[in-house]
């Protein structure tokens, strides 16, 4: 895994994630897949059956959020990247994957892999969430 820390002009460094917070974020949000789909299974929100998953991140910087949304498109899904609606100074990525299982294995490792890839470009992965038939005719 490669470190993103972008220099300043005045030669200081900034670091948005530091490597504590990346492992303390990636136990979090591996914890979390498990809970979260146990209450969506418990409500019949969703089956093991394929659906689109929304991510976001967040960092300090335009331009690391760009390349991690360049590299997020590449793998085929919807990202947009831009300035934060509650604090001026971040930035957010978000977007939709492609449909993908919800088996908590497959999810398990995307969310790791989303971990990586967000401390790989200095940025946080600060979650996701799937797209439900709540409200929807079946």
């Amino acid at each position: 895994m490669g470190f993103f820390i972008k220099h300043m002009p005045n030669g200081g460094e900034t670091k948005y994630v530091t490597e504590a917070e990346f492992l303390e974020n990636l136990q979090m949000q591996t914890f979390l897949v498990k809970r979260t789909l146990e209450k969506l299974h418990h409500f019949s929100v969703v089956e093991n059956k394929g659906t689109e998953v929304a991510f976001f991140f967040y960092t300090n910087a335009q331009e690391k959020a760009g390349e991690l949304a360049s590299s997020l498109k590449r793998r085929g899904y919807s990202v947009w990247h831009g300035p934060s609606d509650y604090d001026d100074k971040l930035y957010v990525v978000k977007g939709w994957t492609e449909k993908m299982s919800t088996d908590e294995e497959i999810l398990g490792n995307w969310v790791k892999e989303m971990c990586q890839l967000g401390f790989a470009y200095d940025c946080e992965f600060d979650g996701w969430e799937i797209k439900t038939d709540w409200g929807e005719d079946k």
